[in-house]
């Protein structure tokens, strides 16, 4: 049997129905079939085995205990046949062409090692999920990570998350693998040492995408944010070069702005109006989100979610990169 051209690495806790009824479906109609699948769940069971034998391309490893998604990835790498390694979160929906569109990129140019597409939020997803969507899909709330979120032209980058990331094996293991004391930011991790070290390149292709579902909560999504902005500050002290970016700064350049605007109403009013320009710049910004949202999502209440999430999102990332750098 010839070995396979792709495999794809799933971990999760466990296999839960969004896996068994929609993952597992969609790569079973995938145009390319030249692929094996791993997943990594904390504990297995008797219906996972029946899994197995629907879909001969499918591997269950047992973790056997809560590890983080970077060692369950390279223990699927391990057991791994592909030429190229594919990583996926456990609540995507690949469409039917996505490892066909892959396939052909990187046979036609074998300069790319490394390829990434869009997670874009899945039709029908409920009223949180969009809101969350529109805060990442817009400048104000992503700057200029859009890419990330939703269909744009294609290009290099030096970081991209592992909810839909492709790279060749021989390239993977010349780097050593995710680097497994930092969750989250395994990946970028993985991918500084690639990109600074090794003179590789990631190109981003919109015609990659997956669907990816948001954070269903508030308290979720900015949970989330919390531990990227602490990760992102981290690594920024580090001096990870994927990590230097101006605009990573920007969300703490904005709590230091509102605690110094409050100070100074405590302390002079007389300066205050001078102070708070940025302000009203900043809200009219978010007026123009809650109209172009409003209309884009056909929802008043979206809208008014976005421009409320938005704020919020700075100053919890803001304020934990700030802590991540302080921790190095």
């Amino acid at each position: 049997m010839n070995k396979p051209y792709f495999s794809i690495i799933i971990p999760t806790r466990t296999i839960h129905s969004q896996i068994a009824d929609d993952l597992l479906p969609a790569l079973n109609v995938q145009l390319l079939d030249d692929f094996e699948v791993f997943i990594t769940p904390d504990k297995t069971n008797e219906s996972d085995k029946k899994l197995e034998k629907r879909y001969p391309w499918l591997h269950i490893i047992e973790a056997k205990e809560n590890k983080r998604p970077g060692i369950k990835r390279d223990i699927c790498v391990q057991k791994s046949k592909g030429c190229v390694l594919v990583f996926i979160d456990d609540d995507v929906l690949p469409p039917k062409h996505w490892l066909k569109n892959a396939h052909r990129m990187l046979k036609k140019d074998t300069s790319i090692v490394a390829l990434g597409g869009p997670g874009i939020l899945p039709p029908n997803a409920p009223f949180w999920e969009r809101v969350f969507d529109a805060t990442l899909t817009t400048w104000l709330g992503s700057g200029s990570f859009t890419y990330r979120f939703q269909k744009e032209s294609a290009r290099h980058v030096d970081d991209f998350p592992s909810m839909n990331l492709m790279i060749r094996k021989s390239t993977f293991l010349k780097t050593g693998g995710f680097d497994n004391g930092y969750w989250p930011g395994e990946d970028s991790k993985l991918l500084d040492k690639f990109t600074d070290k090794n003179g590789g390149t990631i190109y981003y292709h919109p015609d990659v995408l997956v669907y990816h579902h948001r954070r269903d909560t508030l308290g979720g999504h900015l949970l989330q944010h919390k531990n990227y902005g602490k990760t992102r500050g981290l690594f920024a002290a580090q001096g990870d070069t994927n990590s230097k970016h101006l605009i990573y700064l920007i969300p703490s350049v904005f709590v230091i702005y509102c605690l110094v605007v409050i100070v100074i109403s405590l302390l002079s009013q007389s300066i205050l109006s001078i102070t708070l320009i940025p302000l009203f710049l900043y809200i009219g910004f978010l007026s123009y989100v809650f109209l172009k949202t409003s209309l884009a999502t056909e929802s008043i209440l979206i809208g008014l979610g976005t421009v409320l999430v938005i704020p919020a999102t700075h100053i919890t990332y803001g304020l934990w990169y700030m802590i991540g750098y302080m921790r190095k």
